[in-house]
């Protein structure tokens, strides 16, 4: 275990990784995980919601001081596999969120190796650049787009046959792999979606060709007979590649979300896709007006960690009684906030004293196996 400062607030935050070697070798730390690069990286990667929470189940990134509302499944060490049913995605789709935190990664480590170089006065890259993986925007500057290199190109089915033309230099052909990995990245939403992908993939190798026709045309003297029948080949490669992608923007309407950017009808598809699979289920009832069944269970849970349920009565007496009255522009609370402190109070002591009446151990997130994780929920659509 490996613990190091994370700045904020008044004073810095202490915070542990619990599996320094498995954290260093997915990201090729030179020399271990040591403090003053955990907080190197928990600066750079922490803004990235999905791979930061994937990066803190997968290796126990975690404060040391465990605060009140903590996740609990941020507690603990997952293993690949179960990390990988509890989120919905297959051992390729986590390989790829991996990628993707070490890219931005690999390319915080390239600027800040540049910035060094030219301190020192030795500004020249020796060792090529940095990588053609992918950056995010709040990095190298506001605005900056998605960037992906050709190594994606066999996770989505682009073999290295298609750029092995004859009499092409090698430069064209790293260019030109270059800019189809971007175009695949800004296309890997419908790549990924077994309805699309095979219409998709079709579509992007349309996007190729088009490409490569135009190059030669640039090439030609406009009027020869070489130059009408590429026009030709043109038109037609294009009326497909538009049929195509009136095709895929009526199925998928977030088509248009490429390059980290969502179109507002992407935006709407997936919010209404969202409340159908919530509405779906039963369960998402809400018993006390505010929580589901679920949630209460959860809330109602105590650790070692954190003994104190995070259920609490004086809150939702506040909540309801803003909700009946939130219309009201002369609505004062009649509630005082000594009354709201001994209702919580009442409730800590209620649920402890039942959970000791029912012989309920607290359940030490830090162990491993089941006697380190809580009873599975019951709630039942």
């Amino acid at each position: 275990m490996v613990e190091y400062r994370v700045p904020g607030g008044r004073k810095p935050q202490l915070w542990r990784v619990t599996e320094p070697e498995s954290l260093a070798a997915e990201f090729a730390f030179d020399g271990g995980a040591t403090p003053e690069l955990m907080t190197q990286f928990h600066g750079v990667v922490s803004p990235y919601a999905r791979g930061w929470m994937i990066c803190r189940r997968l290796f126990g990134i975690g404060p040391v001081i465990v605060p009140r509302d903590a996740d609990p499944d941020d507690l603990r060490v997952w293993q690949r596999q179960e990390l990988q049913e509890a989120i919905g995605i297959a051992a390729g789709q986590l390989k790829a969120e991996l990628e993707a935190v070490r890219s931005v990664w690999d390319r915080y480590r390239g600027r800040r190796q540049r910035s060094e170089e030219q301190k020192t006065g030795n500004g020249d890259n020796k060792q090529g650049g940095t990588p053609p993986t992918l950056a995010r925007p709040g990095l190298a500057g506001e605005g900056e787009e998605l960037v992906f290199g050709p190594e994606i190109l066999p996770r989505y089915g682009f073999e290295p046959a298609i750029f092995e033309l004859p009499g092409r230099e090698k430069d064209e052909v790293e260019r030109e792999k270059q800019w189809f990995a971007q175009r695949v990245g800004e296309w890997r939403r419908m790549l990924t979606e077994p309805m699309a992908s095979a219409l998709a993939k079709q579509a992007l190798l349309n996007e190729l060709h088009l490409r490569r026709v135009e190059l030669q045309l640039c090439r030609l003297a406009p009027g020869g007979k070489e130059f009408r029948e590429l026009e030709k080949t043109k038109r037609e490669i294009e009326e497909t590649y538009q049929a195509q992608l009136a095709m895929l923007d009526e199925v998928f309407p977030w088509k248009s979300s490429i390059g980290g950017k969502m179109s507002f009808r992407g935006c709407i598809s997936d919010l209404v896709r969202a409340v159908r699979e919530y509405r779906a289920n039963g369960s998402m009832e809400l018993v006390d007006q505010i929580r589901t069944v679920s949630e209460v269970e959860v809330e109602l849970r105590q650790s070692v960690q954190a003994p104190e349920p995070r259920y609490r009565w004086g809150l939702n007496m506040a909540v309801l009684e803003s909700q009946q009255w939130m219309f009201d522009p002369r609505f004062q609370s009649q509630l005082r906030p000594q009354t709201l402190a001994k209702l919580d109070l009442i409730w800590r002591e209620a649920v402890e004293r039942a959970r000791q009446a029912l012989g309920e151990d607290l359940v030490d997130l830090e162990k491993d196996g089941p006697e380190g994780e809580y009873p599975e929920l019951k709630a039942e659509g």
